[in-house]
């Protein structure tokens, strides 16, 4: 290579633009706060949240870990999700691990929360549609990723559309844990259970899509 060719590539170089596509990991949380902010103003716009539910996360270590915890697994699917756009990215054992450490860490303190309630199960703040506002507010998310998703020219795994149900339906499961009144039984299934309608949305999604498995 002579002297004028190095010199041609060398300017070609210069000329390219920095990538700057922003990471998985930050896109992932820029779609939960994103997600976060509007089901919050939905909720608001129904109905104020609990009342004393500040409280009750101060005074409540379990309490206060289950939403935590809850919302650290929603950036973490979102990140899975994310992490799929990119082609022949791997997720690392590590991630993995944060992953199964934050079920099982869910899992726990739900089960918890039946052996000694903490909060007390009370009827202050019941909100009469709560099922429904988490259904509605879920789809509402799930559809908005999917519209994002189907854009990308990378095709997702059906894993994936199964954690879009799932990320975007924890979310106003999780805020209706504080809007809604508390008990471990209507938590688990009138709050939470919902998940299970994403899961099924996604998987239905996923049968309309492209995937690769």
């Amino acid at each position: 290579m002579n002297n004028r060719e190095q010199s041609l590539i060398e300017d070609l170089v210069n000329q390219l633009e920095p990538n700057r596509s922003w990471p998985s990991s930050y896109r992932a949380f820029g779609w939960f706060i994103a997600l976060l902010i509007f089901n919050t103003l939905a909720f608001l716009a129904y109905q104020n949240f609990r009342p004393g539910f500040t409280e009750q996360l101060i005074e409540h270590p379990r309490f206060l870990t289950e939403v935590l915890v809850a919302l650290a697994l929603i950036v973490f699917i979102f990140y899975i999700i994310l992490s799929d756009i990119v082609p022949g990215k791997e997720i690392s054992p590590l991630v993995k691990s944060i992953g199964v450490f934050l079920v099982l860490t869910l899992s726990y303190s739900l089960y918890l929360s039946f052996k000694a309630p903490t909060p007390e199960a009370s009827i202050v703040g019941a909100r009469p549609f709560c099922l429904e506002e988490v259904i509605v507010y879920g789809l509402v998310g799930l559809f908005t990723c999917f519209y994002f998703v189907r854009k990308s020219d990378y095709p997702f795994t059906r894993r994936s559309y199964l954690l879009i149900g799932m990320g975007t339906m924890l979310i106003p499961g999780v805020l209706m844990q504080l809007a809604c009144l508390y008990s471990p039984k209507h938590a688990l299934l009138i709050h939470y259970g919902p998940v299970v309608v994403g899961l099924l949305f996604g998987f239905f999604l996923s049968l309309f899509s492209k995937t690769r498995d």
